[in-house]
């Protein structure tokens, strides 16, 4: 499965993944996100943009990275209470899925969705090794298999 809904002009498909950005800082704050995977560990697109600290937690000279994991994992714990690929679209109601609007940005693929982290300005997003394993998507030409 190796590229699997990626191409070489796949930045349109971050753009349109990015739903909401956050600003990076080096003062310390930890950022947590959820971000589409196409196989663990891989972050091709945020997803969702939710917890950042109000107050420094991380000392950038020595980062504690077992703190960072476990915030951003039981952050994404409490996201991923609150959401199904089954739900109805917000976007565009009832037959449609939340899944069926991730597959027509996806087009086609198999994905999972985990947890990563910024902190101290750091730009590449880190695996906290926290993914939804209750929803794996299947994307073929823009809709779900």
């Amino acid at each position: 499965m190796a590229g699997a809904g990626r191409t070489a002009g796949s930045a349109p498909l971050l753009v349109a993944l990015t739903l909401l950005s956050i600003a990076h800082s080096s003062d310390g704050t930890i950022k947590c996100a959820m971000y589409v995977m196409d196989k663990p560990g891989n972050s091709f697109g945020r997803l969702y943009s939710g917890k950042e600290m109000s107050k420094p937690m991380v000392d950038c000279d020595n980062p504690d990275m077992a703190v960072m994991k476990r915030v951003c994992s039981g952050w994404f714990a409490k996201v991923n209470s609150k959401w199904s690929l089954d739900a109805t679209s917000r976007s565009r109601g009832s037959p449609h899925t939340i899944g069926d609007d991730l597959c027509q940005l996806l087009k086609t693929g198999t994905f999972t969705f985990g947890a990563f982290y910024t902190y101290c300005g750091e730009d590449k997003p880190m695996y906290t090794g926290s993914e939804r394993e209750d929803a794996t998507l299947c994307c073929k030409d823009g809709a779900t298999c």
